[in-house]
């Protein structure tokens, strides 16, 4: 896997990313105070998936997910989830920020 991810850099945003040896296990990304996903902000989640697996599709995957950080929630977990290539991933509102988590198998 390429440790490196290029994308353009979004001011007030979090990136977390877990690793187990050479392997990403989870990435989580919050969107600080916005409940919207703009372009800007679905292009790099998009990036972010494709990092994680080159082969995923994204199509349909992204209004998704926009709708998802519409929705209120009070832990990430119980947010629904959407499968994209070898991850589970959840959008949600939490606390008035676009949480993204993402879970890879």
């Amino acid at each position: 896997m390429n440790n490196t991810i290029e994308t353009p850099t979004l001011e007030n945003t979090m990136l977390e990313v877990t690793t187990q040896g050479d392997s990403i296990t989870s990435v989580g990304i919050t969107f600080l105070a916005t409940s919207q996903l703009d372009s800007r902000r679905q292009a790099f989640l998009r990036d972010v998936l494709l990092w994680i697996d080159p082969l995923a599709s994204t199509d349909g995957v992204l209004p998704r997910l926009n709708s998802g950080v519409t929705r209120r929630v009070d832990q990430i977990s119980r947010a629904s989830a959407v499968r994209v290539g070898k991850a589970t991933v959840r959008a949600g509102n939490v606390g008035g920020d676009a949480v993204i988590s993402i879970e890879v198998d």
